[in-house]
Protein backbone atom coordinates (compact mmCIF):
# COMPACT_ATOMS: atom_id res chain seq x y z
CA UNK A 1 0.00 0.00 0.00
CA UNK A 2 1.26 3.63 -0.28
CA UNK A 3 1.11 3.66 3.70
CA UNK A 4 4.36 1.15 3.22
CA UNK A 5 8.10 1.63 3.24
CA UNK A 6 10.80 0.21 2.14
CA UNK A 7 14.33 0.17 2.78
CA UNK A 8 16.35 2.32 -0.13
CA UNK A 9 20.13 2.57 -0.56
CA UNK A 10 20.88 6.74 -0.42
CA UNK A 11 23.40 8.58 -0.94
CA UNK A 12 24.97 11.00 1.28
CA UNK A 13 25.78 14.81 0.24
CA UNK A 14 29.39 13.64 1.75
CA UNK A 15 28.91 10.41 -0.48
CA UNK A 16 28.75 8.09 1.68
CA UNK A 17 25.95 5.36 1.04
CA UNK A 18 23.31 4.14 3.85
CA UNK A 19 20.02 2.47 4.27
CA UNK A 20 16.91 4.88 4.50
CA UNK A 21 12.93 4.02 5.08
CA UNK A 22 10.99 5.73 2.09
CA UNK A 23 7.46 4.98 1.61
CA UNK A 24 7.05 2.76 -1.03
CA UNK A 25 5.20 6.13 -3.22
CA UNK A 26 8.62 7.82 -3.23
CA UNK A 27 10.50 4.96 -4.91
CA UNK A 28 11.78 5.42 -8.60
CA UNK A 29 12.86 3.38 -11.42
CA UNK A 30 16.89 2.61 -10.09
CA UNK A 31 16.70 2.98 -6.87
CA UNK A 32 18.16 0.38 -4.71
CA UNK A 33 15.95 -1.18 -2.59
CA UNK A 34 16.80 -3.82 0.23
CA UNK A 35 15.65 -7.61 -0.86
CA UNK A 36 15.96 -10.53 1.25
CA UNK A 37 17.14 -14.14 -0.56
CA UNK A 38 18.51 -17.21 0.09
CA UNK A 39 21.50 -18.25 -0.98
CA UNK A 40 23.01 -21.50 -2.08
CA UNK A 41 23.17 -22.52 1.66
CA UNK A 42 19.88 -21.13 2.33
CA UNK A 43 21.20 -18.79 4.63
CA UNK A 44 18.89 -15.38 4.17
CA UNK A 45 21.19 -12.56 2.93
CA UNK A 46 20.28 -9.26 2.72
CA UNK A 47 21.27 -7.50 -0.71
CA UNK A 48 20.47 -4.73 -2.75
CA UNK A 49 18.44 -5.12 -5.65
CA UNK A 50 17.82 -2.50 -8.69
CA UNK A 51 14.06 -1.77 -9.34
CA UNK A 52 13.07 -2.10 -12.84
CA UNK A 53 9.48 -1.74 -13.14
CA UNK A 54 6.72 0.08 -10.74
CA UNK A 55 3.40 -0.74 -11.29
CA UNK A 56 0.61 1.11 -9.11
CA UNK A 57 -2.94 0.54 -8.81
CA UNK A 58 -6.05 1.47 -6.95
CA UNK A 59 -6.58 -0.65 -4.10
CA UNK A 60 -9.39 -2.70 -3.60
CA UNK A 61 -9.95 -5.66 -0.58
CA UNK A 62 -8.44 -5.67 2.43
CA UNK A 63 -5.54 -4.77 3.99
CA UNK A 64 -3.32 -6.71 6.79
CA UNK A 65 -1.64 -4.45 9.04
CA UNK A 66 1.90 -6.39 11.14
CA UNK A 67 3.35 -5.10 14.12
CA UNK A 68 6.48 -6.55 15.37
CA UNK A 69 7.68 -7.32 18.86
CA UNK A 70 10.88 -5.05 18.73
CA UNK A 71 10.17 -2.73 15.57
CA UNK A 72 10.83 1.06 15.98
CA UNK A 73 8.91 1.50 12.44
CA UNK A 74 5.61 1.27 13.42
CA UNK A 75 2.92 -0.92 11.35
CA UNK A 76 3.62 -2.40 8.59
CA UNK A 77 0.22 -2.35 5.84
CA UNK A 78 -0.08 -4.73 2.84
CA UNK A 79 -1.95 -7.11 0.57
CA UNK A 80 -2.92 -10.51 1.90
CA UNK A 81 -0.62 -11.83 -0.69
CA UNK A 82 2.84 -9.99 0.53
CA UNK A 83 5.10 -12.00 1.58
CA UNK A 84 8.09 -11.76 3.86
CA UNK A 85 11.33 -13.83 4.95
CA UNK A 86 10.74 -16.51 7.99
CA UNK A 87 13.41 -17.59 10.51
CA UNK A 88 13.36 -20.82 8.73
CA UNK A 89 16.64 -21.59 8.33
CA UNK A 90 16.40 -25.14 6.66
CA UNK A 91 15.22 -24.05 3.29
CA UNK A 92 13.78 -21.00 1.97
CA UNK A 93 10.79 -19.73 3.46
CA UNK A 94 8.69 -16.85 2.78
CA UNK A 95 5.31 -16.61 4.39
CA UNK A 96 2.02 -14.19 3.43
CA UNK A 97 0.54 -12.17 5.20
CA UNK A 98 -2.81 -14.22 4.53
CA UNK A 99 -1.54 -16.75 6.75
CA UNK A 100 0.73 -15.06 9.14
CA UNK A 101 0.04 -15.27 12.80
CA UNK A 102 0.88 -13.79 16.35
CA UNK A 103 4.16 -15.73 17.42
CA UNK A 104 5.56 -16.05 13.87
CA UNK A 105 9.26 -15.29 13.68
CA UNK A 106 10.37 -13.10 10.90
CA UNK A 107 13.55 -11.13 9.46
CA UNK A 108 13.43 -7.80 9.29
CA UNK A 109 15.07 -5.63 6.95
CA UNK A 110 18.68 -6.00 9.19
CA UNK A 111 18.08 -9.76 8.73
CA UNK A 112 17.49 -10.05 12.48
CA UNK A 113 14.92 -12.29 13.98
CA UNK A 114 11.93 -10.60 14.59
CA UNK A 115 8.34 -11.80 16.56
CA UNK A 116 4.91 -10.61 14.91
CA UNK A 117 3.62 -8.90 18.04
CA UNK A 118 0.00 -8.38 16.31
CA UNK A 119 -1.44 -8.53 13.11
CA UNK A 120 -5.00 -6.88 12.84
CA UNK A 121 -7.36 -6.89 8.68
CA UNK A 122 -8.57 -4.02 7.26
CA UNK A 123 -10.68 -2.42 4.24
CA UNK A 124 -8.98 -0.43 1.61
CA UNK A 125 -9.21 3.48 1.73
CA UNK A 126 -10.06 5.56 -0.69
CA UNK A 127 -7.00 6.97 -2.48
CA UNK A 128 -5.17 3.90 -1.21
CA UNK A 129 -2.97 2.37 -3.95
CA UNK A 130 -0.87 -0.97 -4.11
CA UNK A 131 2.22 -0.87 -5.40
CA UNK A 132 4.33 -3.98 -7.37
CA UNK A 133 7.83 -3.36 -7.18
CA UNK A 134 10.06 -5.74 -10.02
Amino acid sequence: SSSSTVSKLAVTAEGSRQMVQVPVSQVEVGDQILSIKSDKKNSKKPKFAEIEKISKSPSSGEFYEIEMAQSTQGKARVTPHHTFPTCNKKKEHLISALDMKEGDCLLDSNGEEQLVKSISKHASVAEEFTYSLQ
